[in-house]
């Protein structure tokens, strides 16, 4: 009798500890979902401080591999990756806010220094420029749509000026969240 009691105590200890474990797990799990959900909010909220919901995404063959505010929220830079996955340090993508009545030039000029001295803007606000500084080497195509300035910016080696045109005449905006999405 004391032996079957001795096994029946310890099932019931054993089952104790089993609940216990499965409720600190789901307890973790549970924690780990709310830190991620947490910091995805964050990362969207930094993200919308620049006030834009959708964010310009040229196909130029390459992978978006980061987006990032700029500086003073005027806008949204999507930076790309070559095919083996190491980051293009000149291609990049920017969505910039603009005003009632927008500049491109000026409004390039404000984030991209070394493109303002060598931007020519068009009337119907397409804009083209490159960089006069040594060892800058960037050049950029751009228009204005839907109250921003869609600008893609690369390196002169990699692009010509009409395949960047090309590639923001054709751009989609995409919403943030499915941006983010595709990132991760």
């Amino acid at each position: 009798m004391t032996a079957d009691l001795r096994r029946a105590q310890r099932r019931g200890r054993i089952v104790i500890v089993t609940i216990i474990a499965l409720f600190l797990l789901t307890v973790a799990a549970l924690g780990w979902f709310l830190v991620q959900r947490e910091g995805e909010e964050a990362r969207l909220a930094e993200l919308r401080a620049a006030g834009l919901t959708v964010v310009a995404l040229p196909d130029l063959g390459l992978e978006p591999h980061d987006l990032q505010p700029l500086e003073r929220n005027r806008g949204l830079a999507v930076t790309y990756a070559e095919p083996d996955g190491r980051p293009t340090p000149t291609t990049r993508a920017l969505t910039l806010r603009t005003g009632a009545d927008p500049d491109p030039c000026a409004l390039l000029g404000s984030v991209e220094p070394d493109l303002a001295d060598g931007c020519e803007a068009t009337p119907d606000g397409h804009l083209v420029a490159d960089s006069s500084s040594p060892g800058s080497g960037l050049l950029a195509a751009g228009e204005l749509r839907d109250s921003v300035l869609i600008v893609l910016v690369g390196d002169p080696a990699d692009h010509t000026a009409d395949e960047l045109r090309a590639a923001v005449a054709a751009a989609d905006l995409v919403p943030l969240e499915v941006l983010l999405r595709q990132l991760d």
